[in-house]
């Protein structure tokens, strides 16, 4: 049986400082923690999550699997993830049993999970956009660098002949 206690979603399990929220991947651990802890919090975080929104593979993973179990009738615990996890081979891509384990400990209650699918989804947002603003920056420069000619007698640096005429 795989445990990756020492390996976790991310390196370790969770730490003391992911338990007390200083860290930025705390709002996706209470959310998943907090599904674990309670049979019907899934359902409150997936009415405004999706899988993609986790920063972590692991915990994307472990999100989608818990929407596999509850279509299929199950909750969405610690047995039932574990023994799809392991039963589809993505156990070890999930931390193992005992990183769901530290997911459970690791949040308190349930009550929050609503606020905290909120900054997950806020947090992918961010993410997205800031994604987006690297790519047109990417784009922008590879169309500068292409632009570039005899016409530029200072090399773009005054951005005098960065724009094409728009008549």
């Amino acid at each position: 049986m795989a445990t990756g206690a020492s390996c976790g979603a991310h390196g370790r399990g969770v730490s003391a400082s992911h338990r007390n929220g200083d860290r930025p991947h705390a709002p996706e651990i209470a959310v998943l923690g907090g599904m674990l802890i309670d049979r019907d919090a899934y359902g409150s975080a997936a009415d405004s999550l999706q899988a993609t929104d986790f920063s972590l593979p692991a915990h994307r993973l472990i999100f989608q699997t818990a929407g596999d179990v509850v279509a299929d009738g199950g909750t969405a615990d610690v047995i039932a993830l574990g023994d799809r996890l392991q039963r589809t081979d993505r156990l070890e891509r999930a931390g193992g049993y005992d990183y769901l384990a530290e997911l459970l400990d690791a949040v308190p209650t349930a009550a929050n999970i609503e606020h905290h699918a909120r900054i997950v989804r806020e947090q992918a947002e961010r993410r997205r956009l800031a994604s987006l603003g690297r790519r047109i920056a990417r784009e922008a420069e590879g169309r500068r660098g292409r632009n570039r000619s005899h016409r530029e007698p200072c090399g773009g640096a005054l951005g005098c002949c960065d724009l094409e005429p728009q008549w």
